[in-house]
């Protein structure tokens, strides 16, 4: 269970539309000099509900909070996250006019990362981020997440990619060995644990290689940078 997140709260009335209230959680007040909200219309949980009401044709009316406790360009998910949360969240409510695959397809058409999160299964993900299969997952243990306080813009990183043409586009061992089927293990799970992304961030910031080093010397299964960072992980028993 994670020991920190984003927080949502919905509450649906008789009129108004919707309305967002978005705040800093305390853990970022206190970490960030610096940080500030996307605008309303760039907001992926308001561009959610506005989607959501759109394709059931039911009259919005939702008034909503978003407390933000996961750093914003931390490459952590939480934008993504939040938009599939609010898609399901507001499916509930309203007494679930929307399959699971309709909200896939939705949440598809906000980011790439969004079906994965409104799938709410370890998956195996390609395409561009709408095709997903089960990929089971048993290894116990802690993802430490290390977040140095500054953020990195997704599209820069994505730029830097198209420019370098770093892109490699191989399925390593997923043909040979199944969708995950061996996953059982910290050694079968340490060979996936590569990102691309990497080679475009690394070279820019030489701090977040080293801390990667730094995790897997204090005992790490497994560290690698988290999307497109800078936020880092390491898996420990």
């Amino acid at each position: 269970m994670s020991s920190f997140g984003d927080e949502l709260q919905f509450e649906l009335r008789s009129s108004g539309g919707i309305t967002l209230k978005s705040i800093l959680g305390k853990s970022l007040k206190n970490c960030f000099e610096i940080l500030k909200l996307p605008l309303l219309e760039d907001n992926l949980v308001w561009k959610a509900a506005t989607a959501f009401y759109a394709s059931t044709g039911i009259r919005p009316a939702v008034k909503i909070k978003l407390t933000k406790n996961i750093p914003l360009g931390a490459g952590l998910g939480g934008g993504s996250s939040n938009a599939a949360t609010t898609l399901l969240a507001l499916n509930k409510l309203h007494h679930y006019p929307l399959t699971l695959k309709k909200l896939m397809k939705i949440g598809s058409k906000l980011g790439s990362d969004v079906p994965f999160f409104v799938y709410g299964k370890c998956s195996f993900v390609s395409g561009r981020g709408e095709k997903l299969r089960p990929a089971p997952f048993s290894p116990s243990g802690w993802f430490v997440i290390v977040n140095p306080r500054f953020s990195i813009e997704t599209k820069w990183a994505y730029d830097r990619f198209d420019q370098l043409n770093l892109l490699t586009n191989q399925p390593g061992n997923v043909k040979k060995n199944g969708f995950f089927s061996n996953f059982k293990t910290w050694e079968a799970v340490k060979g996936f644990c590569e990102n691309d992304f990497k080679k475009v961030i690394y070279p820019a910031y030489p701090l977040l290689e080293k801390a990667q080093q730094k995790l897997i010397a204090l005992g790490a299964k497994t560290a690698s940078l988290s999307g497109s960072g800078p936020s880092l992980f390491g898996a420990f028993e």
